[in-house]
């Protein structure tokens, strides 16, 4: 069974706790195990910097600054992680 949230995280320096700032994302699941949820975080990162991509000028891109396992419960198979990026312009 395998179930999977991306949202993005309005306003991250006000709601999260610690140094979280610019745009950020939290993908959550339901999955068999950690190593699963590690790939499908791999998977959403790639998503998430395809549609930024897809939807914005050329000159500017993601780029991943930090990912960080904020939520792990073995027991009910629940992982969050939150993934930080920073917008990069070319010019």
């Amino acid at each position: 069974m395998e179930n999977t949230t991306i949202i993005r995280i309005p306003v991250p320096s006000k709601i999260l706790k610690g140094d979280w700032y610019g745009v950020v994302y939290a993908v959550d699941t339901t999955s068999d195990s950690q190593e699963q949820h590690d790939f499908i975080v791999e998977k959403s990162v790639g998503t998430i910097i395809s549609n930024f991509d897809d939807n914005n000028h050329y000159t500017v891109s993601l780029r991943e600054v930090k990912r960080e396992l904020v939520f792990a419960d073995e027991r009910t198979r629940h992982y969050c992680t939150l993934i930080q990026f920073r917008v990069r312009d070319s010019y």
